[in-house]
Parts: C-alpha cells; structure tokens; sequence
C-alpha cells in the first residue's frame, strides 16, 4: 500500500472514531486511534498537526471517561507538537485549555491556572470569537476556587459575563477588521497560510 494510502485509510479510522466518540464510545474511540490512527500518523507523518490533533481528541476521550491522569498525558504530548509547529495559534491554545481543564480536574488546580492563564493570553491574541475566551475565564474561575480565591474566582466569571455579551454584538467582528487593517494586508495572508 502507498504511504498516502495509508495516511487515507488512518483518516478513515479517524473519522469511525470521531463517531464513537459523539456515541459517548469513548474507550472505542481511543482504541481505535491508538491502534489504528496514531502509529500511522506518526511513522509517516511524524511531529505534525494531525498527530497532534489525534492526541487531543484521544485526551478529550479519556476526560470523558474520568481518567484525568491519560488526560494529561495526552494533551501535554499534543501541546508539545502544537508549540514546536504552530507557535502562537489557536490550537496551542487550545491544547493550553484542555491541560488546564485537566488539571483541574485532578484538582491541581495550580497547575491548572497557569495553563489557562497561557490560554487566556494566547486566546487574546489569536482568536477571533470570544467563545472561548468566555469558557476559558470559567475555568480559570474554577482553578481560583479550589485555590481558595474566592474574589479572583468572581472577577474571573465576570469576565466571562463580559465575553458572552459580546458573542452577539457586532462590535467584536468590526475591532477584527480595523486590527487586520492596521496590522496590514501581509499579516492576514500570513495567519491565513498558517492556519492551512
């Protein structure tokens, strides 16, 4: 078989797993992948986006299941690849948030906020809707919390109070424009190219 073929035919079980998992079949899913997808993507493929994109879905799985500790394991493989290949992108932020969210849930929530504050500042600068934003400031809110900041944690869901509003103004979409403007022409073909 051709090594695209493979790289095909990995894609095929990847989608067979992205079904299982919105079937909440989410050890069917890892196995799959981990099997199936990933030795695949990473003989051939080697540090890349895909691989990093499998590992954050496999890592998504096993937070569904409860297991946080593969959790981590997997985003943080994932983040590694997305720093090294993409830089300061949306999907390092990501992978900054599910780390985040992770430990968390494993009740470091230390090593928690200092993900989500990463997530935060990245998402600041590279997002183009607050959505995230708004559930990444939730999480953050959760971390203070457990921490025992209880007036951080406050300041935190107000903040994304304020990012829900704008999700429906059309404010947000024109401040994008303007800043594409100001940054000039080349840095939106630039962003466009990295994103693909």
């Amino acid at each position: 078989m051709k090594t695209k073929d493979k790289v095909m035919l990995a894609a095929c079980f990847n989608d067979l797993a992205a079904s299982l998992m919105s079937q909440q079949k989410h050890m069917a899913a890892i196995e799959t992948r981990l099997s199936s997808v990933l030795p695949v993507y990473e003989s051939i493929l080697g540090d890349h986006p895909f691989v990093a994109t499998t590992l954050s879905w496999i890592a998504n799985s096993y937070q569904a299941l409860g297991d946080y500790d593969n959790a981590v394991t997997f985003t943080r493989r994932a983040l590694a690849i997305r720093e090294q290949l993409l830089g300061h992108h949306q999907e390092t932020a990501r992978s900054l948030y599910d780390l985040g969210l992770a430990l968390s849930a494993k009740k470091d929530y230390k090593g928690a906020l200092k993900y989500l504050e990463e997530a935060v500042a990245l998402q600041k600068e590279v997002l183009d809707t607050h959505e995230e934003l708004m559930l990444t400031h939730r999480a953050k809110s959760i971390a203070l919390s457990g921490l025992g900041r209880e007036d951080e944690a406050e300041r935190e869901m107000e903040r994304a109070g304020e990012c829900k509003k704008r999700l429906d103004s059309l404010e947000v979409p024109l401040e994008r424009i303007d800043s594409f403007q100001e940054k000039g022409y080349e840095v939106v073909l630039k962003s466009s190219e990295t994103s693909l």
